[in-house]
């Protein structure tokens, strides 16, 4: 691809996807295996570690939110965290990790009213967000 097309590509998916990996694997700068072996994780550390010991140091509590959307033709769960600061602010990071739970099947998560699981992604998502939130437990937080 030419850089400007690679740009295009980049700016668009991360104007519909909340999270930089997701954008710079669409636009060819990151393959699937850096994007969730590498930048994925050490993205989920920092933000973990930052709300552990800044926003929620006193108050651990938060919430996770798991949802399906389509990308680049399958079903990709997007687990998210949102979270309460003491002076009673509202926060929410968006897709704070992600992974492909279907390679098909996209548009069944675009599918009216609210998106249709795949079987494939019914039968592996449960586990992974069962993982995410040992994983936000190991952390530090509740």
């Amino acid at each position: 691809k030419e850089k400007n097309e690679e740009l295009a590509d980049y700016e668009q998916a991360r104007a519909a996807y909340p999270t930089e990996a997701l954008a710079l694997l669409t636009a060819g700068w990151l393959d699937h295996e850096q994007a969730s072996f590498v930048y994925g994780p050490v993205r989920f550390l920092e933000c973990v570690t930052w709300l552990r010991d800044g926003p929620l140091k006193k108050w651990r509590k938060c919430e996770a939110r798991a949802s399906l959307v389509p990308f680049q033709g399958g079903q990709v769960l997007m687990l998210s965290l949102c979270y309460t600061e003491a002076d009673g602010m509202d926060n929410v990071i968006n897709c704070l990790d992600w992974i492909t739970v279907d390679n098909a099947n996209g548009d069944l998560a675009d599918k009216p009213p609210q998106g249709v699981a795949s079987e494939q992604s019914l039968k592996y998502a449960p586990m992974r967000i069962n993982m995410f939130i040992e994983e936000l437990q190991e952390g530090g937080l509740e």
